[in-house]
């Protein structure tokens, strides 16, 4: 065993040798790396931590020469203000389940033959560099290696809802389900916390019925049990992993909803800087819709997904199965999307993170998705890849204030 590790130092660190040096200065003088040398810093970052894995000590070595590599103390850029712009009115839908209220707006998303899911080394490199040096966040590849390889996937017809499933929206559910629903009421496992659990939730419980204090603001505080039951008993499911990317990213190969460019205008994040903390309305971002007309599919709340995670499913059988649903089993679901409190890195389309199925967060939302045949008409046609810059244009107005909500006090959380 000891000539097994003496072994695998030694390439570690003939692997460490070979790494170009980018001291802090010329950093500074220079804050983004040539995109050849810092996607050579990628794959070398790979290759060393998928070899030696086993060996926390030698990872840990590697990871400190990478962030060597990738110092700067570079000024953060000026924040931007945020655009505002009114809320569209929804168009109601008729839930299979009519005792709830559960009004959405559907979308129908075509079947595809060949989605390329996943990310690639030089988007990992472009996305790290952008977060470390230009936004002076916490990033590293290590955060990324889950989304390798991009593969191809075929995907069947669905619906998908246009906006994240809001508080009003989730008290009317409660309150159909029954007094005291929220505590073991999905699938024996709670639901959401209220007030009386979390004084930041946006839902009180007086005993006999629930109110929502958040209006239009994105439900949190939701576990995937409550995001699973709320769905059903609107007529439909959770979408898959492969479903929401290709909601979110549309066929083009883009890395955000509305393309490959950042833009602080399009996405509620941690950037720009604000002393603002939580989530905006839903549909305040109209610029930044997905190529099918989805609003917040970047930022705002991270969204609940159906899927079990698993950080190398990508390099299995299933992950390029038609129509992949996760894997079997597992300890934590996955969340997609970023949310209010985290870096751009984390709102990229490409993007995986995972949470227990039982925690909240204040950052953590969702929508729901349904099969095509489901029993769910669509109140829109579906939004064309090519018209998205078209209907985009259209939709940027004037600034326009949003209708005041009543939201608790936050604190942020460290997600990036």
């Amino acid at each position: 065993m000891n000539k097994r590790v003496i072994l695998s130092g030694l390439v570690v660190l003939a692997t460490l040798a070979g790494l170009p040096a980018i001291s802090p200065s010329a950093a500074q003088s220079n804050p983004t790396a040539n995109p050849a040398t810092i996607e050579a810093l990628v794959q070398q970052r790979f290759d060393a931590t998928s070899a030696f894995a086993a060996f926390g000590d030698l990872k840990v070595t590697v990871d400190a020469a990478f962030a060597l590599a990738q110092t700067a103390t570079a000024a953060a850029p000026t924040p931007a203000a945020t655009a505002t712009a009114s809320i569209p009115t929804p168009t109601p839908i008729a839930p299979t389940n009519p005792s709830v209220a559960l009004d959405s707006d559907w979308v129908s998303i075509p079947a595809i033959e060949n989605f390329q899911m996943g990310t690639t080394f030089a988007e990992i490199a472009q996305a790290v560099n952008q977060c470390t040096i230009d936004e002076q966040g916490n990033c590293s590849v290590d955060m990324a290696q889950d989304s390798l390889p991009a593969h191809t996937v075929k995907l069947a017809a669905f619906q998908i809802q246009r906006s994240e499933v809001t508080a009003d929206q989730y008290a009317a559910f409660l309150n159909a389900s029954g007094p005291g629903s929220h505590v073991n009421g999905c699938e024996v496992s709670p639901c959401v916390l209220t007030r009386t659990e979390d004084e930041n939730s946006l839902i009180t419980f007086d005993g006999n019925a629930y109110t929502s204090l958040g209006g239009a603001l994105p439900i949190y505080k939701v576990t995937w049990y409550g995001a699973k039951a709320y769905c059903e008993a609107a007529g439909g499911r959770l979408p898959t992993e492969a479903e929401w990317e290709y909601a979110a990213r549309g066929s083009d190969g883009r890395v955000y909803p509305w393309g490959n460019t950042w833009d602080p205008l399009n996405a509620r994040t941690s950037i720009p800087v604000t002393t603002e903390v939580g989530p905006l309305p839903i549909n305040s971002h109209p610029s930044g819709i997905s190529p099918f007309g989805l609003y917040d599919m970047a930022g705002n709340v991270a969204e609940w997904i159906s899927d079990w995670y698993d950080p190398a499913f990508y390099n299995t059988p299933a992950a390029i199965a038609p129509n992949p649903t996760g894997p079997v089993i597992g300890t934590e679901k996955v969340i997609r999307g970023g949310s209010w409190d985290a870096k751009p890195f984390f709102a990229r389309s490409i993007h995986r993170q995972s949470l227990a199925p039982a925690s909240t967060g204040s950052w953590i939302g969702f929508r729901c998705a349904a099969d095509a045949s489901a029993v769910l008409s669509t109140s829109s046609p579906p939004i064309v890849p090519t018209q998205v810059l078209t209907e985009q244009a259209a939709q940027v107005t004037s600034p326009t204030a949003l209708a005041p909500t009543v939201q608790p006090t936050l604190s942020a959380t460290a997600s990036g």
